[in-house]
C-alpha cells in the first residue's frame, strides 16, 4: 500500500495549467468541462476551484480569477485553496491556452491510472478475503473496471452519412441474400406551410415544447422538421436522443423520405420500385448536416459544451432537437425532479439565447391526460406539478387573511409564506395563480387534524425532498407551517368588536326571526357582553336569570322599521358573515387581519365561551396535569381556531368528538405538551372565572417535564441529514453517542424521531450547518393518518418564482413551476382513442402557447407505416 501511495499517478502541472487555462479563457472552460470532473484532478484544492467555476459555468455567469475568487470568498474557501495569490500563480503558469485540451488529457489519463489502481487494489482484497461465490467475486472485477472505461467513454456528435451509409449497406445485404435483420445498426421554415403560417417558421432564440402522450408521433414530427431544416433548408441540425440510437434515428429518417415502411426495410422485404427509391432518398440525405448524440444520459452543461463546437464549425445552427425532457439530468443535486425539470428548461432556454438557434424539446405527458374525456393536452398537463381544490386557503402574509386559491385566478401583486433553503418561513411574491382544469384528487389527514385535497402528483415536503400524494402513505411525516409570524400594517377591528364577535360566536345566538341575545353561567361575560355591546351600538341590554343561566337580551336602540335593520344586523354584513345555527359559524376574514395582541384578546375571550382549562388529579404518584382545549360543533370554526393558535406559535390537535347520544360532532382544539400549555397560558389565557386559576396552573406545569413528541424531527433525518454529515466529519457513531452523553446502542439509534432539544445538541457535536437549521426549522413534521380519494374536482394551481412551493391550509405545499418555452405545441390524434374516429390518418397540432403570435390547432396528415406528417393540402 505505501509503494502504491508513492507512486500515485498525477502531474501537477497539467493540473494547474487546465485550471489557469479556465481563468483565462470561456472557450477553454467548456471544452474542458466536456473532458474532466472536479475528481478528475489529484490535488483537493484543484478539484474545488475547478467545481466553483463549473457552478459559475452551470449557472451563465462570467469566469475569469475575478468571479472565481469572489464565488470562493462567499462559501468562505478562498484561504483554503490558497487564496488569491494562488489563482494568479495558477494563471501565470499557463504556457498557451490553445493547448488546453491536451493538458486535460494528461489530468484525465493521470486519474484513469489512478482509478485503474484503486479498483485493482479492491479486486486484490476481494480475491483475497471475499468468501462469495467466486462468479460474483468476477462480476465485480469487471463491473469496477467496466465503470471506468465508461467514464472515459465519452460519445461525440456523429454526422448521419455515417449511420445512413451503414444502414444502406444492411439493407443492400438483406435485399441481394434475402436474409432477414432482426435490427439494423444503425425564422427556418419546419417544411409544412400551414404550420409555418402560424409560428413563422423556426426562430431563434425561441424554446419550442413539443408534448404528447406516447404513440402520438412526437419524435416521428420533429425529425420530419429536422430532415426539412437540414435537407432543404441546408442548416446544420443537432439531434440529441436520450431514447432512440442514432440507428433507429438514421432508419426513421430514410423510411419516411423514401416512402417506405420501416418494417419492409427491416425484412429485406422491398420490390425493384422500393429500391430505387431508397438509393435516391440515400443519395439526397447522404450530406445532409444532422449530427447526432445518442449518448442516453446527458445534462445541459454537456448539451452546451457540444452545441457551442458544432456552432464554431458551421457559424450558424439551424435548429437543437431535444427527445425527450424528462430523460435529462439536471446536473444538480436536487432531489426534486419538479426543479430539476425545471432546471433542465430554463437551461435549454439559455442555449438558444447563448447560441441563437431555436430548440426544440420533446416532453411526453402523464397518464392524467387520459383520465378526461376529453383527452386533448392543455397547458396544465406539460406543468412539472399537482394541483388543489378550489377551497384550499392560501395565507397572506402581509394581512394574515385566507382566502380560497379560485379567488386568486389571476389576480396580481399577490405574496405567500414559503419556504427556503434554510428551512425558514418568509414572504415571497406568487407570479401566478391559474386554472388546471379537472383531475381526481385525494384528502390527505393529518395527526394534528389538518386536512388537504390535492391531484395524486402534487409535491408533499419530506425530510428526504419532495414526494408526490401518490407515493406518500399513512404514517409519513409531512411538512407544515410550525410558526407564522405575521405583523399587519393597521389593525381592521377594535378591542371591543373583537371582544363582542368573540362571546357572540361562541355563546350568543344571533339569528333572523329570534331576538338576539347571549347566554352564559359567568357574569363576568354576561358584563363584558353588556359594555360592549352599549359602546359599539349603545345597545342597553337587558339581564334574565334562569337558574344557573344569565341571558343578555341586545334589543336595538332604535325602532325596526323595513329600511332599517338591528345595528348588529348591520355589523355581521360589514364582517361579511351570515347568521348562522352554531354549526355554521365562521370567525369574520378581518380578525385574521390583526396583530398578535389582538387576536390574543379575541381567543382569550373565545375561552372563555365554550373553552376548557382545568387541572386533572392523577390518580397516581405522577403529577397532575392540565386540560385545555376549545369546543365546537363547526367544523370550520374550529380549524380557523387552530389556525389563530398557530398565528401565536402555539401547535394544536384538532379531533371530532362523535356524541353517543346522536347529537352533532364537536370538534375539539386541543392544546398539549407542558412548554405549549405554558405559551398558552401566558399569551392567551382565559377571561372571566375560567382564567382565575392560571398562575396556579403554569406553576404547576413548570415542574412537569416537557413532552416533545408533538413536535419531533422525522427519523429519516438520520439517514438523510445525520449519517452523511457524520460522514463529512469523519467520525463515527460511537464518537457521536459520546458527544449526546449517551450509550451506543447500534442500530435502536435510528428507531426513532429526534427531539429538537436533541438535535441542537447533535449540532454541537457535528457543526453542520444542515443540522442546525432543522433544529430550528419553521417546520411542523406532522403525520399522516389518512389518504382518501374524493373524485374528479375542478383544480388549482400557482407558482412562487424561487423557493417553488407555499402555504396552503398550513401546509407547505410545492408550486407548479411554469415552463420557459416561448412555443408549446401539443400532439393528438383522435383515431387512437375513438376507433370509430372521422378524422383518420389526421393528427392534430396543437400551438397552447405563443409567446409572439397566436395559437391556433393545425390539422396534419399522418402516416403510420412511414411515421410522416404531411401538410393535409397534399392529400384533398
Amino acid at each position: 500500500d505505501n509503494l502504491i501511495e508513492k507512486l500515485t499517478p498525477s502531474n501537477i502541472d497539467a493540473e494547474r495549467a487546465v485550471i489557469g487555462s479556465m481563468l483565462l479563457d470561456k472557450e477553454a472552460v467548456s471544452k474542458v468541462l466536456e473532458m474532466l470532473f472536479s475528481e478528475s484532478f489529484y490535488v483537493p484544492n484543484h478539484q474545488v476551484i475547478f467545481e466553483t467555476i463549473k457552478e459559475l459555468y452551470v449557472r451563465n455567469s462570467p469566469i475569469d480569477i475575478v468571479t472565481v475568487t469572489d464565488a470562493l470568498q462567499s462559501k468562505l474557501i478562498l484561504d483554503d485553496v490558497g487564496g488569491y495569490t494562488y489563482l494568479l500563480d495558477l494563471t501565470e503558469s499557463v504556457p498557451t491556452t490553445a493547448n488546453v485540451e491536451q493538458y486535460a488529457k494528461i489530468v484525465e489519463e493521470k486519474n484513469i491510472r489512478r482509478e485503474l489502481i484503486k479498483a485493482s487494489n479492491e479486486i486484490i482484497k476481494e480475491a483475497y478475503e471475499s468468501s462469495e461465490d467466486i462468479s460474483l467475486v468476477l462480476d465485480k472485477a469487471e463491473k469496477n473496471i467496466f465503470t471506468i472505461g465508461q467514464k472515459r467513454s465519452t460519445k461525440d456528435l456523429i454526422h448521419i452519412k455515417d449511420t445512413l451509409v451503414s444502414n444502406f449497406n444492411n439493407i443492400a445485404e438483406t435485399y441481394h441474400d434475402g436474409s432477414k435483420i432482426d435490427v439494423l445498426r444503425s425564422g427556418v421554415s419546419t417544411g409544412i406551410s400551414s404550420l409555418d403560417e402560424v409560428i413563422s417558421g423556426l426562430n431563434a432564440p425561441d424554446l419550442l415544447i413539443i408534448a404528447a402522450r406516447p404513440a402520438m408521433g412526437k419524435t416521428a414530427f420533429c425529425l420530419n422538421i429536422a430532415t426539412n431544416v437540414a435537407l432543404k433548408e441546408k442548416a446544420p441540425v443537432a439531434i440529441f436522443s436520450l431514447e432512440m440510437s442514432r440507428d433507429q434515428i438514421a432508419q426513421r429518417i430514410l423510411s419516411a423520405e423514401a416512402g417506405i415502411s420501416s418494417y419492409h426495410m427491416k425484412n429485406g422485404n422491398i420490390s425493384q420500385d422500393m429500391w430505387e427509391s431508397l438509393t435516391d432518398a440515400v443519395g439526397r440525405l447522404y450530406g445532409m448536416p444532422i449530427y447526432i448524440d445518442d449518448s442516453g444520459s446527458l445534462s445541459p452543461m454537456e448539451m452546451r459544451a457540444k452545441v457551442r463546437r458544432l456552432k464554431a464549425q458551421h457559424k450558424k445552427l439551424g435548429v437543437v432537437i431535444v427527445d425527450y425532457l424528462q430523460l435529462m439530468e439536471g446536473g444538480g443535486t436536487d432531489a426534486n425532479r419538479v426543479q430539476e425539470i425545471s432546471k433542465v428548461t430554463r437551461s435549454l432556454k439559455r442555449l438558444a439565447m447563448e447560441m441563437q438557434v431555436p430548440v426544440i424539446a420533446l416532453s411526453q405527458l402523464s397518464r392524467t391526460v387520459e383520465q378526461r374525456q376529453n383527452k386533448r393536452p392543455q397547458l396544465s398537463d406539460l406543468r412539472e406539478s399537482g394541483c388543489l381544490t378550489g377551497d384550499t386557503l392560501i395565507l397572506d402574509p402581509v394581512t394574515g387573511e385566507r382566502k380560497p386559491i379560485v379567488e386568486l385566478v389571476d389576480k396580481q401583486d399577490l405574496k405567500s409564506f414559503a419556504i427556503d433553503d434554510t428551512l425558514k418561513l418568509g414572504v415571497h411574491n406568487v407570479s401566478k395563480v391559474f386554472y388546471s382544469g379537472q383531475k381526481m384528487v385525494y384528502e390527505i389527514k393529518t395527526r394534528t387534524g389538518r386536512k388537504i385535497k390535492a391531484s395524486a402528483n402534487h409535491p408533499f415536503l419530506k425530510i428526504s425532498g419532495w414526494e408526490r400524494l401518490d407515493a406518500l402513505k399513512i404514517g409519513d411525516r409531512i411538512g407544515l407551517a410550525r410558526n407564522i409570524n405575521i405583523k399587519p400594517q393597521t389593525n381592521t377591528m377594535s378591542d371591543d368588536e373583537l371582544i363582542l364577535i368573540a362571546h357572540l360566536l361562541g355563546d350568543g345566538c344571533i339569528l333572523p326571526s329570534q331576538p338576539y341575545h347571549y347566554t352564559s353561567a359567568d357574569m363576568n361575560n354576561i358584563n363584558i357582553v353588556k359594555d360592549t355591546a352599549k359602546r359599539l351600538f349603545n345597545i342597553e341590554a337587558r339581564i334574565e336569570q334562569q337558574k344557573n343561566w344569565f341571558h343578555a337580551y341586545l334589543t336595538s336602540p332604535y325602532r325596526l322599521t323595513h329600511g332599517k335593520t338591528h345595528p348588529i344586523t348591520e355589523w355581521y354584513k360589514k364582517l361579511n358573515i351570515d347568521r348562522e345555527r352554531s354549526y355554521n359559524k365562521i370567525i369574520p376574514a378581518n380578525v385574521f387581519k390583526n396583530d398578535n395582541e389582538k387576536i390574543s384578546l379575541f381567543l382569550r375571550h373565545l375561552w372563555a365561551t365554550d373553552g376548557n382549562i382545568s387541572s386533572i388529579i392523577s390518580k397516581s404518584n405522577r403529577k397532575n396535569s392540565i386540560s385545555i382545549y376549545y369546543a365546537t360543533s363547526s367544523e370550520v370554526m374550529a380549524n380557523q381556531v387552530q389556525h389563530l393558535l398557530l398565528r401565536l406559535g402555539i401547535m394544536s390537535s384538532l379531533k371530532p368528538v362523535k356524541s353517543s347520544k346522536g347529537y352533532r360532532c364537536m370538534y375539539h382544539i386541543s392544546v398539549t405538551g407542558s412548554q405549549n400549555q405554558i405559551k398558552f397560558l401566558t399569551e392567551v389565557g382565559c377571561y372571566g372565572m375560567r382564567g382565575q386559576n392560571i398562575e396556579n396552573m403554569v406553576e404547576e406545569l413548570k415542574e412537569i417535564k416537557p413532552n416533545v413528541n408533538y413536535d419531533v424531527i422525522p427519523k429519516e433525518a438520520w439517514k438523510f441529514i445525520i449519517e452523511p454529515a457524520k460522514y463529512e466529519a469523519k467520525i463515527g457513531w460511537r464518537e457521536v453517542c459520546e458527544g449526546l452523553e449517551m450509550s451506543y446502542s447500534g442500530s435502536t439509534l435510528f428507531k426513532n424521531g429526534i427531539s429538537r432539544e436533541r438535535m441542537s445538541r447533535i449540532y454541537k457535536v457535528i457543526p453542520q450547518q444542515k443540522i442546525k437549521e432543522l433544529s430550528e426549522s419553521d417546520i411542523l413534521w406532522d403525520e399522516i393518518i389518512s389518504i382518501a380519494e374524493i373524485g374528479i374536482q375542478d383544480v388549482y394551481d400557482a407558482t412562487v418564482p424561487g423557493p417553488h412551493n407555499f402555504v396552503a391550509n398550513d401546509f407547505i405545499v410545492h408550486n407548479s413551476i411554469e415552463q420557459d418555452a416561448d412555443i408549446v405545441m401539443f400532439i393528438y390524434r383522435d383515431e387512437y382513442y375513438n376507433h370509430d374516429s372521422a378524422k383518420t390518418k389526421t393528427a392534430e397540432i396543437i400551438i397552447a402557447k405563443h409567446r409572439n403570435g397566436p395559437t391556433a390547432t393545425v390539422e396534419l396528415y399522418f402516416d403510420a407505416d412511414l411515421t410522416k406528417f404531411s401538410g393535409l393540402e397534399r392529400f384533398s
